[in-house]
């Protein structure tokens, strides 16, 4: 399964693009944003996915879904391929 991190203005669109083409993908986003394919909680987000894409603003917020707060790295029990 494909996951978009960061489902803002750029991310919420490639992942309706995705969905809308037929893949399989969700989203995971510090904001709720209302949608049952995408959750605020990581640990429902990371064991599913085979690849993620993320599409967070900056580096801080790049640490904070690998490393700091979300950490993407390490929740996953096989680590997924990682777009940047």
């Amino acid at each position: 399964m494909i996951g978009v991190a960061g489902c803002g203005r750029m991310g919420g669109p490639m992942l309706d693009a995705l969905r809308d083409g037929g893949t399989d993908a969700i989203g995971f986003d510090v904001v709720d944003k209302g949608a049952a394919h995408i959750t605020t909680n990581v640990m429902a987000f990371a064991p599913r996915l085979s690849t993620l894409i993320s599409v967070v603003r900056d580096a801080d917020q790049t640490d904070a879904l690998l490393f700091d707060q979300q950490k993407q790295i390490g929740s996953a029990p096989t680590q997924p391929r990682l777009v940047l």
